[in-house]
């Protein structure tokens, strides 16, 4: 008979991230290990500068709590893509400094020149 008391993993919660600088090189990096160990993570926040469009890829296949789009150029069209998955979507600088502050075990910050 099969012992089913003793787990061979811990019973943990999973890390929650939040990731500045999403679209970047280091950012691709990071969501990459994320999407190979999904039960060991989870995606708070996202942010970018100005790409909309990866930062909507992004936020549509790890669906964080917010992101956040530092160029309001592109806000109308983020929030517009997000919208219906009900993801907050923040602009310019005050929203990603409102997102660098999710609640999230680890920040990644991952923004040029910061």
């Amino acid at each position: 008979m099969q012992n089913l008391s003793r787990s061979t993993q811990p019973a943990t919660m999973p890390r929650r991230l939040s990731i500045l600088g999403a679209t970047g090189s280091i950012g691709d990096s990071v969501l990459r290990v994320i999407a190979q160990h999904p039960q060991r993570f989870s995606v708070q926040a996202l942010t970018a500068q100005n790409n909309a469009d990866k930062l909507i890829a992004l936020a549509v296949q790890f669906r964080p709590r917010m992101v956040a789009i530092g160029n309001n150029a592109h806000f109308a069209r983020v929030r517009a893509a997000l919208k219906p998955l009900g993801i907050d979507v923040l602009g310019g600088s005050a929203g990603v400094e409102e997102a660098a502050s999710a609640q999230s075990d680890i920040t990644i910050a991952a923004i040029v020149g910061a």
